[in-house]
Order: structure tokens, then C-alpha cells, then sequence
């Protein structure tokens, strides 16, 4: 998502829906979840980087390092 909507690059998405291509119940979940993030989380630039999930004596805990897309090495091919 960031890819594509920060550094007009699909290559991405178009991976993630020609593997999904022969599975429409899968895209049925991913094309709202793609939307939603557009539409509440649009302006939000940060890739997630490492994460963490984690069960405490409060619940459930997540911990996520947030990263700059122009500084994260891609290789589309």
C-alpha cells in the first residue's frame, strides 16, 4: 500500500492479487482492507517494519517499528 500510494509503485499489489487470483474469497477480504486504508490512514506514510506480538497479564500487546519508504531498499524483480 505505502509503495504504491507514496512511490507510485504496484508492483506490490499487483503481486499480491495475481496470487490471489484463482482465490476471489481472499480478495474479496483484501480489496476492503485496501480501501480502508486509503480512506483512514491515507496521509500515513510509514511502512511497518518489525513487529512483535506478545500475550501479558493485561491482554494482548503489539509493538511495531515504523519506517521511512524512501529510506527502505526494494528490488521489485
Amino acid at each position: 500500500m505505502v509503495f504504491a500510494d507514496v512511490l507510485n509503485d504496484n508492483h506490490f499489489l499487483d503481486e499480491i492479487r495475481s496470487l490471489m487470483a484463482d482465490k476471489p474469497e481472499l480478495a474479496q477480504l483484501m480489496e476492503p482492507l485496501i480501501a480502508r486504508k486509503r480512506a483512514l490512514f491515507g496521509d500515513d506514510e510509514r511502512l511497518i517494519g518489525t513487529w512483535e506480538v506478545t500475550r501479558t497479564s493485561d491482554g494482548i500487546n503489539l509493538r511495531a517499528d515504523a519506517r521511512d519508504p524512501h529510506a527502505v531498499p526494494r528490488n521489485p524483480e
